[in-house]
């Protein structure tokens, strides 16, 4: 992030962070560590705290054993993944899917392994409780995008709301975890409506 965001910024360049899910830990740190460089931080559901959801505890599971890490990692898993965390069945939101899934068949396995396993080392774990609170120490403008029915990063976007009251907020209904494929003209009403505060 550091080369690549250096790379497109001039010097005095402010840029406006937005994040989901497990990119919500390296865009605080991020923030946290360039405070000059962020105008703003825009957070949709993202993980952060370590829940033991039944959910969480079967992720876990299914990423630990051999057979089933592979399923998941397959593109075939993966498609299955989206479809099942996306609430809308509109058939606009099947080309989205298919255009990530032909994305990942392009990668390697030893990229697929250490895209799903790095975050879910011991010390990455340990380390993400920590970003809440630097997530409320940040001195920058911030911003929450919450989706009520995101079955994995709900909670961990509820709880961090709770922990910052004063950063607004904004919700969105009917909406699973695949914000923006679930709700993309919301989505983009929100982000123009804060890239104008």
């Amino acid at each position: 992030m550091d080369i690549l965001i250096n790379h497109l910024l001039a010097s005095q360049e402010e840029i406006n962070m937005v994040a989901h899910d497990i990119g919500g830990p390296p865009a605080i740190l991020w923030s946290h560590e360039n405070p000059k460089k962020v105008k703003r931080l825009i957070l949709l559901n993202t993980v952060l705290f370590p829940f033991k959801t039944p959910l969480d505890a079967s992720s876990h599971l299914f990423f630990n054993i051999p057979l089933l890490n592979n399923v998941i990692m397959s593109d075939f898993g993966l498609k299955i993944l989206m479809n099942t965390l996306t609430q809308s069945r509109n058939k606009i939101v099947k080309a989205p899917i298919q255009d990530i899934i032909n994305w990942h068949e392009n990668l390697t396995k030893k990229v697929k392994l250490k895209t799903i396993f790095d975050p879910l080392t011991d010390r990455k774990n340990n380390e993400v409780p920590l970003l809440a609170n630097q997530f409320k120490k940040l001195a920058i403008q911030k911003f929450l995008i919450v989706a009520q029915n995101d079955p994995l990063c709900y909670q961990h976007i509820k709880k961090l709301q709770e922990q910052n009251p004063s950063v607004p907020s904004f919700t969105l209904d009917n909406c699973g975890h695949y914000i923006p494929i679930d709700q993309p003209n919301q989505l983009n009403e929100i982000l123009l409506k804060i890239l104008a505060i």
